[in-house]
């Protein structure tokens, strides 16, 4: 009888295990990566090497499933340690068109393989705009992976070289001005980050007065998020 109930127990230990794990989306291995501790989100783990974007997507973008893009964009945020509403409100500014992305009557190639002019003739590319003076010959080499060739017009390429390039920025920030001797607070430090993915790090760097157009911009950003 004794043996009985032991079994019971274990078989009810069992169930009761798999029944709590499909309540976990997303896994701590899946958002493994140091956090810079401003978006909530913390994982002791430090990312040994880059997590690969979803290369396993058939070329053309009207088989790209909305839910499963908005949550990539989530975990890459979270992997990295960048502060996921931040980067979903300066991509709100980069391409307003991605918020109607579960709207059927708008052709996802709107939203994916838009390419804009600016005013100094480059051109911004895909669903974060990434501008083409950068993105062959830095965002590339510098952020990406040899584990498939890069589609600008693939949102989860884009997302990937996008996500790391607001990172690299704000560190680039933060370490500017400690190495000062003038540490800034996060906040603060997002401000920057925003005004550099539009008119370039050095620009902000250097001190060198923004545009007002640059300083509306990041003001978007930054008073829809909280910091």
């Amino acid at each position: 009888m004794k043996r009985f109930n032991l079994i019971i127990l274990l078989a009810l230990i069992v169930v009761l295990t798999n029944s709590f794990s499909k309540y976990i989306p997303i896994s701590a291995d899946q958002l493994r990566g140091s956090s810079i501790g401003d978006s909530g989100y913390s994982f002791a783990a430090t990312l040994q090497k880059p997590v690969p974007p979803v290369v396993a997507r058939v070329p053309n973008v009207m088989e790209f499933d909305p839910k499963d893009i908005q949550l990539y964009i989530k975990e890459q945020c979270y992997t990295i340690g960048i502060n996921y509403h931040f980067a979903i409100s300066l991509l709100r500014e980069e391409n307003p068109m991605f918020f109607r992305l579960f709207d059927e009557s708008v052709p996802q190639e709107w939203i994916f393989e838009v390419r804009n002019q600016n005013d100094n003739g480059s051109t911004d590319y895909g669903l974060w705009q990434l501008n083409g003076n950068f993105l062959w010959i830095n965002f590339i080499p510098n952020y990406w992976h040899d584990l498939c060739e890069f589609d600008w017009k693939n949102p989860y390429h884009n997302t990937y070289i996008a996500v790391r390039h607001i990172k690299w920025l704000y560190t680039s920030l933060q370490r500017h001005h400690n190495e000062k001797g003038n540490p800034q607070p996060v906040n603060s430090i997002y401000w920057e980050t925003a005004m550099a993915y539009n008119a370039g790090l050095d620009r902000v760097r250097s001190g060198i007065g923004p545009t007002n157009k640059t300083l509306n911009y990041a003001a978007r950003i930054v008073e829809r998020v909280y910091l």
